[in-house]
């Protein structure tokens, strides 16, 4: 971050449950974190998201079909390449007489900073021989990308023309398709340089899902862009299954397994933990916190910081036990009804305590470095 230029761009992933789907928490912190830092663009998205998102409005043809590696898996898929999104999509070319497509255009009630972007990015998993990518930006043609034949990883960047895209004109990018299918992980919006935050909500997912993946793959497609920070916020799915607290044990060492994993997929990053919310569950005639989740969260704190990972602990920096209530009973509540997630107006204020303590942080690195010059003349 103290590079002038920030060249090429800082890449950010925010892997997440629900918490985090549509976008909510990442894209208030993508939009302060490029305001501050620079970069354009919302980062990677899932090719077939089925909850929308404010990031980008997406369509695509009939023909098309999604596969992940949570929530409801896929018996016939025999092999581990979901890649970044822990999910993959493929067309079927007798589906449809047409050419494939996906298209992508602004969200009304996105940030404006999501419409601006200089580079289109291409994620693969298995590419077969002579298919092609067509893309039309604003309803013109404008690339077409002949894929390369490849088993398990391939990785796609699209420069746009100096100054060809602004949020004022910014209308639609549309992907076509001919050939056989390949596996689309993702597709990316972003620029040259600053920073880039990418959303990626698994719904259901407890954050253990990452040593199931093709190594290969997950490494190949972190490494395509300058990964430079990971955060991981799970933990919320694991908690109504807590029975004991040797249950919970094991899930603190599973969690840990995922550490190491990008902490060996891409060495000498930071990696930071974001606990689950406080949460709460009928209990007589009241809704308290579930017993297990604040040990839950003592032993995801201990197994990160053992794992020389950070911890962002959203159980207390919300008031703790008994504080979802309270965010659920404000007005205008911060949190739903369910007790679990939190409202836009919630995921908001969770984004804004979350910068305050990075900012604080950095600020007081900032310091440290400016005493350090200071003690270090002669």
């Amino acid at each position: 971050l103290n590079e002038p230029q920030r060249t090429p761009s800082l890449h950010v992933f925010h892997f997440g449950d629900s918490q985090i789907e549509g976008d909510r928490i990442t894209g208030d912190l993508r939009s302060r974190w490029q305001g501050t830092w620079g970069g354009e663009g919302p980062g990677f998205i899932s090719p077939l998201q089925p909850i929308p998102s404010l990031a980008m409005k997406q369509k695509w043809s009939e023909g098309w079909n999604r596969y992940t590696r949570f929530g409801k898996v896929d018996s016939t898929i025999k092999h581990k390449r979901y890649g970044i999104m822990a999910a993959f999509s493929e067309y079927s070319i007798d589906a449809d007489s047409s050419q494939p497509w996906i298209e992508f255009k602004p969200h009304p009630r996105s940030y404006q900073i999501n419409r601006e972007f200089n580079q289109i990015q291409l994620a693969f998993g298995r590419t077969p021989a002579e298919s092609q990518a067509i893309m039309e930006l604003n309803g013109q043609p404008f690339e077409t990308i002949l894929l390369k034949e490849d088993s398990v990883s391939s990785f796609y960047v699209v420069q746009l023309p100096k100054d060809s895209m602004n949020r004022s004109t910014f209308q639609s990018l549309k992907l076509k398709f001919k050939g056989e299918s390949p596996e689309l992980n993702a597709i990316g919006f972003g620029s040259k340089s600053g920073i880039s935050v990418h959303n990626i909500a698994m719904r259901g997912s407890s954050g253990t899902l990452f040593r199931q993946l093709d190594r290969q793959q997950l490494k190949s497609q972190l490494n395509a862009v300058r990964t430079e920070l990971v955060m991981l916020q799970y933990g919320g799915n694991a908690v109504p299954y807590m029975k004991d607290s040797s249950a919970v044990r094991r899930y603190g060492d599973w969690f840990a397994s995922q550490i190491r994993l990008f902490q060996s997929l891409v060495p000498n990053i930071p990696i930071v933990v974001i606990g689950p919310s406080d949460m709460a569950t009928r209990i007589g005639t009241r809704m308290q916190t579930y017993p297990m989740l604040e040990y839950l969260v003592d032993v995801l704190k201990a197994t990160a910081i053992s794992s020389n990972a950070l911890y962002w602990d959203v159980f207390r920096v919300m008031g703790g036990r008994g504080s979802m209530a309270a965010w659920v009973a404000s007005s205008p509540p911060l949190a739903s009804s369910d007790h679990v997630h939190f409202t836009p107006k919630g995921a908001r204020e969770i984004a804004n305590l979350f910068d305050k303590s990075l900012q604080t942080e950095w600020a007081l690195w900032q310091a440290s470095q400016a005493d350090q010059i200071l003690t270090d003349q002669p």
